[in-house]
């Protein structure tokens, strides 16, 4: 199989920027440690502090499954309303 890459990007409620990217951080340092996990980052629009993408590539979609069941993500998701505006739009990608 080949690896996965995506990019989940969203906008934070205004107000909320320096909170949610602080949080966001903090979620960095256990995914990467996840078992198929090759990048995992966090970035913001240069001129809008409001809107971030992760970067993601993991090994394959049974990384991805895992990753989806562990404490971070379980942890993205249940404070996910607390900040975000909407639906992340997550963009799958494959290598040519």
């Amino acid at each position: 199989m080949s690896q996965i890459i995506l990019t989940a990007t969203f906008r934070v409620r205004p107000g909320t920027e320096a909170e949610a990217a602080a949080w966001l951080t903090s979620l960095l340092p256990p995914v990467r440690k996840e078992d198929g996990c090759i990048i995992y980052d966090l970035h913001t629009v240069a001129d809008d502090p409001a809107s971030f993408m992760f970067h993601e590539i993991w090994r394959d979609q049974a990384a991805i499954d895992a990753h989806m069941q562990a404490a971070p993500f379980k942890e993205f998701a249940a404070r996910s309303p607390e900040f975000i505006d909407g639906e992340p739009k997550l963009t799958f990608f494959r290598k040519l």
